[in-house]
């Protein structure tokens, strides 16, 4: 089943599924580790020289990406100010996700110019039609602009939930995460589904997958009781915070 579109009389996009497959070549990304965006996102908030040049900024993974937008709904002050600045020059360098994260975040931001030049509606556009073809990046970015509702796209949650699965089974973390974890999205996921895509996201160095992982193993919620795991998995989820 693949994901489309069609215009209501708003002329805005709502989903529809057509028994066509997706992209015959889906696009696949080797998934960066969270510790390295994390580390990088910390050292580049607070020494914006750190950041990489144009066309390096154009194809920066989501996954440093988020982590910078992260840390500004986080942190105030200076630091604030300097991933709204590290946001912006990324979203002039055309960085695609940078430009999602920006709208979503800074409704009066300081340089007010970077969000003019940002055309929402071809933004939401080129996230679908990479989403498509099966880069996990769009389709993630896509599921989060739908339930920020701050871009021009119809909130749908059978999209929602569409996107982020795949995404999710292609290996991010991101949307495994927000998969067992979003409060408010009704997903439908039995137990074990849920399970399964914590530990996955656990093992890929998500700090708040791996205390929940590690309660569930604890209390033998949803998965068989195992004291050593679960304190394996505090352990991983102690040594890591998000700032």
């Amino acid at each position: 089943m693949r994901p489309s579109t069609v215009r209501n009389r708003s002329n805005r996009e709502y989903f529809r599924l057509e028994d066509t497959p997706i992209a015959s070549n889906p696009v696949q990304k080797e998934v960066l580790p969270v510790d390295e965006a994390r580390e990088w996102s910390k050292e580049v908030t607070y020494d914006m020289g750190k950041l990489p040049r144009c066309e390096e900024c154009k194809s920066l993974s989501l996954l440093k990406v988020w982590s910078v937008w992260i840390i500004s709904l986080r942190t105030r002050g200076e630091r604030q100010k300097n991933t709204e600045t590290i946001l912006g020059l990324l979203s002039k360098a055309g960085n695609i996700h940078a430009k999602a994260f920006y709208c979503m975040r800074f409704k009066e931001p300081i340089n007010p110019n970077i969000r003019k030049r940002i055309n929402a509606t071809k933004l939401v556009k080129e996230l679908r039609r990479r989403a498509r073809s099966g880069d996990m990046d769009a389709q993630f970015t896509l599921a989060e602009c739908m339930v920020m509702q701050l871009l021009p796209v119809v909130y749908n949650n059978d999209e929602v939930k569409y996107w982020l699965k795949s995404a999710a089974d292609k290996g991010m973390p991101l949307a495994q995460v927000y998969l067992c974890s979003w409060i408010g999205l009704d997903l439908k996921f039995d137990e074990a589904t849920i399970v399964h895509y914590l530990k996955l996201s656990a093992d890929q160095g998500m700090s708040g997958s791996q205390r929940e992982y590690a309660m569930r193993l604890r209390d033998g919620r949803g998965v068989a009781k195992n004291l050593e795991e679960a304190e394996r998995y505090a352990k991983m989820a102690a040594s890591r915070s998000w700032n």
